[in-house]
């Protein structure tokens, strides 16, 4: 019986090790979300009360949720630059809400390096999907899936 303690014991401590090692190598999945205007408290899975996001909160749910955020500056431009690129409003490539004819802001400069190459550079898989509401009245929405 001892023997058999001893055994069951030692294989519970080393099953965390061997599955561990096993997955050693496989990369999470990362879903990075962007919305522009989106506050803390506008996803029902932060506390929104007057309407609900179940996809959104389903994804919470099973993953990481984080609760603490720096908005790199007051606008949109700039702080999605400052979000993708890891640096600072002072440094960040994009300083404000340039409009560009016809309809669009400035981009990034080709040689931005954003977190999405750093992940790539890592060995994760990374793929875009953009939803972009063009601004209609109809709230006509155009959607563009990128593979890289």
């Amino acid at each position: 019986m001892k023997q058999a303690i001893l055994i069951s014991t030692g294989l519970l401590l080393i099953t965390p090790f061997i599955h561990a090692e096993k997955n050693k190598d496989k990369k999470p999945n990362v879903v990075f979300i962007l919305a522009d205007d989106l506050g803390y408290g506008d996803l029902s899975c932060y506390g929104q009360e007057k309407f609900e996001t179940p996809n959104i909160d389903k994804l919470a749910q099973s993953g990481m949720r984080f609760t603490q955020c720096y908005s790199g500056t007051t606008v949109s431009a700039p702080s999605r630059s400052c979000l993708l690129t890891g640096t600072h409003s002072g440094h960040t490539p994009v300083r404000g809400n340039l409009e560009l004819d016809p309809e669009g802001q400035f981009p990034l400069p080709d040689d931005a390096r954003t977190i999405f190459e750093v992940m790539k550079d890592a060995g994760f898989d990374t793929d875009n999907l953009f939803i972009i509401e063009n601004g209609a009245k109809d709230g006509d929405v155009s959607a563009a899936f990128v593979t890289e």
